[in-house]
């Protein structure tokens, strides 16, 4: 039976996964439950509002298992909830929207997230309503 939490939904038995924005490329199956619960927890908090304004001071959009526990916990949600690309260096690019295009991968250097994953887990998220089922890397 599939669970479903704050921003992913999964099924160990099947083997996918299904996020709102993507799975970050440096994310397996597990780390991305363990990360997805992590964040859950924190929204389900009482001081949920004080952790938003901190999350929303700052950008993360690359993984170091060192950095900060916020710096962790915005990265986490940012690969959850607003990725589509990555850059070549794995660093996760905000502002590209609409479908993988040639001028992406070729002058901007961006990466559909999933082309980029580390993981065999089967992923599905928003970005995939664009590629009209072609995958152009």
């Amino acid at each position: 039976m599939a669970k479903v939490s704050t921003s992913t939904c999964w099924d160990f038995n099947l083997g996918y996964m299904m996020s709102h924005a993507g799975v970050s490329p440096e994310f397996d199956f597990g780390m991305a439950k363990y990360y997805a619960d992590r964040v859950e927890r924190r929204l389900k908090s009482p001081d949920v509002s004080g952790w938003l304004r901190e999350i929303f001071r700052g950008s993360s959009d690359i993984f170091d298992p060192n950095m900060t526990s916020i710096d962790m916990d915005r990265y986490i949600l940012n690969s959850f909830t607003r990725m589509r690309y990555c850059h070549r260096d794995g660093r996760l690019d905000f502002s590209q929207k609409g479908r993988p295009s040639q001028h992406k991968i070729e002058y901007k250097g961006l990466y559909p997230w999933f082309c980029m994953s580390n993981s065999s887990t089967t992923t599905k998220s928003h970005i995939w309503t664009l590629v009209n089922s072609r995958i152009l890397v």
